[in-house]
């Protein structure tokens, strides 16, 4: 099961309507999701639809910028970030890390930021900072850039 990320109620229809909406600002916005949009989002000017799994889906040129907020393991989510960084997908990024009580999985806040600093340290050009986020949630928030492209 995958999250309906891009439904109602999530990040996709605010953004998109942010004060100059995308329509009108020459923005293209893909949204990536293995849940059927709904109407309303299929006709929402300036956003284009792709219904398949966020984590294997790639874009055909770089994008700009790519938000993920996937919830999916926090390993599995590294990974897919760093397979985006490592073959020049995107950027810029604000990718989400998520992770279940320490007590009902064992992976706790220490051990994501551990494994974030190990595989990204590693990336030429990367630049990055998280943020743990714990009144959204067991999450941390990874943000960068690629810098010089």
């Amino acid at each position: 099961w995958h999250p309906p990320s891009s439904l109602p109620a999530h990040w996709l229809p605010q953004a998109s309507q942010r004060p100059p909406p995308a329509s009108q600002t020459g923005a293209y916005v893909i949204s990536v999701d293995i849940v059927e949009p709904s109407d309303a989002l299929r006709t929402t000017p300036g956003i284009d639809y792709v219904q398949e799994s966020a984590l294997d889906w790639r874009p055909n040129m770089p994008v700009d910028w790519v938000f993920c907020d996937m919830t999916i393991s926090p390993h599995r989510s590294l990974a897919a970030l760093v397979d985006w960084l490592r073959n020049g997908h995107c950027r810029r990024f604000v990718w989400t890390l998520k992770f279940p009580p320490v007590k009902s999985s064992g992976v706790g806040y220490s051990d994501v930021t551990t494994a974030v600093r190990r595989e990204l340290q590693g990336l030429p050009n990367v630049r990055w900072r998280l943020r743990h986020t714990p009144r959204l949630g067991a999450e941390i928030v990874c943000v960068g850039a690629v810098v010089g492209c």
